[in-house]
């Protein structure tokens, strides 16, 4: 192991290994863009020429990390090597400081991530909410989510039901959106078991998209009419050339 990754892997040796190279390279720039800010033009163009990602490095670097394993442990290692030496000589002492608890400051760095998972979730249930009341309408979208068959086995057939006569032909192209707000818990909070049931009464059709539907009706349906009689079949064959028949045979 590289000499600066075993150092600093010594201070924070009780951290999870998923998140760590990132931890590592977070608490890092927080600590050069204090401590040691003329050094960090130098570290980036060391990080320019070194490596293949060096505009997501320097972003990491001089913003933020957008996952809390987006870095691996090569490339934490590599980037921590690319520091200037006296940064990073200055990081190590300053992770070895005994008043500062590295688990408590990796669990409190984790919480901003799930904060921000937490909202990303939380905006995406209330674009699938908003999707189902333009379509339905206020009340209607208030009946499905207050429905008895989100948490009455016993009501689930009902729902499946109801649902099919709102969203009629429309049904497969909004049921993420649907199973998204039943299973929120600001919205339908929908048992696993009624989920369950719900799965089931579902079929194959339904993930089909409105457009390609088979419809019996002879004049939606999109495939050719077979031709059934002899009179329709059109014979038409390519004429194969005359060659004629030698008249004599040459003799050799």
């Amino acid at each position: 192991m590289p000499y600066y990754l075993t150092k600093v892997t010594n201070h924070l040796k009780n951290i999870s290994k998923v998140s760590r190279p990132t931890f590592m390279i977070e608490q890092l720039s927080s600590f050069v863009l204090d401590k040691h800010s003329l050094l960090v033009a130098q570290w980036l163009q060391n990080i320019s020429n070194a490596m293949h990602n060096p505009q997501k490095i320097a972003h990491i670097i001089l913003i933020q990390p957008e996952k809390k394993d987006e870095i691996n442990v090569s490339e934490g290692s590599l980037i921590l090597h690319l520091c200037p030496a006296q940064a990073v000589n200055d990081f190590i002492n300053y992770l070895a400081n005994p008043d500062i608890n590295w688990v408590v400051e990796h669990d409190n760095w984790l919480e901003t991530f799930e904060e921000e998972d937490d909202q990303e979730q939380n905006d995406d249930i209330q674009e699938c909410a908003q999707r189902l009341i333009e379509y339905l309408g206020i009340e209607d979208f208030d009946d499905i989510i207050e429905h008895t068959g989100l948490d009455n086995t016993n009501e689930v057939h009902s729902l499946f039901n109801d649902l099919q006569t709102l969203f009629t032909q429309d049904l497969s192209l909004y049921w993420n959106d649907i199973i998204n707000v039943f299973t929120d818990i600001n919205y339908g909070d929908m048992s696993p078991e009624c989920l369950e049931l719900l799965d089931i009464e579902t079929d194959d059709s339904l993930v089909l998209s409105s457009d390609d539907d088979f419809s019996d009706d002879d004049e939606y349906d999109s495939m050719p009419e077979l031709v059934d009689s002899e009179e329709d079949i059109i014979h038409d064959r390519a004429v194969l050339p005359y060659w004629p028949q030698p008249s004599h045979t040459i003799q050799l």
